[in-house]
């Protein structure tokens, strides 16, 4: 469970120094409600949308789709995942803000950040998708490794939907 300090972060709540000790002690900070909440089912019916075959086509997004029809309807036409997705999901740039860049800024103590990559994974239901531990600076290929990740849920996340875990 969240404590009530966690609770009372939101997108009206600058960060202050109890918010970076908490990122420096954990490596991670959750922030509720940092996005506006009309963006998530925008970007939804954004990524409900997408056509399979222009996915497929682009040479310059990569992307993956279940292998298996699970069920009868696959939502999102069985994507599983879509990288660079705000070139077919413009909603994706709302996410990209100054805000955010701002955030991560205080937290890494830097000033020069910027956005790097944009992806977006799709769990199915009914379909196993067991990512090992893993580091995410090795995919990002930075050769000073400072990097900062935000997750962003759009539907309801827990241990059983396939919500992301984080270890110390």
């Amino acid at each position: 469970s969240l404590s009530y300090r966690q609770e009372t972060l939101s997108m009206n709540h600058p960060l202050d120094d109890e918010n970076i000790k908490e990122f420096e002690d954990n490596g991670f900070l959750h922030v509720r409600s940092f996005f506006p909440r009309s963006l998530c089912p925008k970007l939804i019916l954004e990524l409900k949308n997408l056509d399979k075959k222009k996915i497929v086509s682009s040479k310059n997004i990569r992307s993956t789709f279940l292998k298996k029809k699970s069920e009868k309807v696959n939502p999102f036409n069985g994507l599983t995942y879509l990288q660079k997705a705000d070139l077919l999901c413009p909603l994706v740039k709302e996410f990209m803000s100054k805000r955010l860049i701002n955030y991560c800024s205080q937290l890494l103590k830097v000033n020069d950040l910027y956005f790097h990559e944009n992806e977006i994974h799709i769990r199915q239901p009914n379909v196993s998708h067991i990512i090992p531990s893993h580091q995410d600076n090795f995919y990002f290929c930075l050769n000073s490794g400072l990097a900062l990740t935000c997750y962003v849920y759009l539907t309801k996340q827990n241990r059983n939907s396939g919500g992301l875990g984080f270890f110390r």
